[in-house]
């Protein structure tokens, strides 16, 4: 059977009421409304061709008008009223818009196929040009080059080059940041608590539980937060490859 014209609808439970906040260490999504219209224009306009590099489809086509956009944010609201999609606005929490996060249908942005009806729902997002720089988009799984790239160079140099960095990593299941503390501004760190191999990094204590479950604590200083947030992807990716 041909799928391509069809949408698998999102199933919800029933009285399901969608969050319209969530949260996450300095990150708040909220239902996207018409009220983001003015911040939704400039980061869309400041970033066409990102948006269309890290999360494909057929938009933006390219800058994107105050008239047209305030037409899609009303129907992103109907369809989070209605229970067909939701659609998030995506601030830091001071305020800073960096981009937005979608859940579709499947059959909404890419052809439904037979392999797809497997799964629920088509997650995908985007960040601003300024929000990317800062590691954001790297929260979500994927980018070990992006990993590398934003550990400093006395860091790279520890890992024994990005062969000894995709070594180390490449046995890694998970990572968890225990508690960072921060000493100044984009810099956090956190007191020793196991084994004192810094492998990889000028990062916050990472936690990491390898394949065979052992578990060790690699200490030091992170420069950004994105840092440590890139080597939590770099070791979903290898683990997941």
């Amino acid at each position: 059977m041909d799928y391509a014209n069809f949408i698998k609808k999102l199933e919800l439970p029933a009285g399901f009421a969608a969050p319209t906040r969530l949260t996450y260490e300095d990150i708040v999504a909220r239902t996207l409304t018409r009220a983001d219209l003015d911040d939704d224009v400039r980061g869309i306009n400041a970033g066409v061709d990102l948006i269309q590099t890290t999360r494909g489809g057929g938009w933006p086509t390219g800058p994107v008008t105050e008239e047209e956009n305030f037409v899609d944010l009303v129907w992103h609201e109907l369809e989070f009223r209605e229970g067909d999609s939701f659609s998030y606005a995506v601030y830091d929490t001071e305020s800073r818009y960096l981009g937005c996060c979608y859940l579709y249908p499947l059959g909404r942005r890419t052809q439904l196929s037979e392999q797809l009806l497997d799964f629920d729902v088509d997650v995908s997002w985007w960040v601003t040009p300024a929000a990317y720089e800062q590691g954001y988009y790297a929260l979500l799984p994927g980018r070990p080059d992006e990993a590398f790239v934003l550990l400093g160079p006395q860091a790279q140099a520890k890992s024994g080059g990005r062969a000894g960095f995709d070594g180390f990593y490449a046995g890694l299941q998970s990572v968890t940041v225990q508690a960072p503390r921060k000493i100044a501004d984009n810099t956090v760190q956190n007191a020793p608590r196991g084994l004192n191999d810094p492998v990889c990094c000028n990062s916050s204590s990472l936690h990491t539980t390898s394949r065979p479950a052992t578990a060790t604590v690699i200490t030091g200083v992170c420069r950004t937060r994105s840092a440590r947030a890139s080597a939590a992807d770099a070791i979903r990716s290898r683990s997941t490859s």
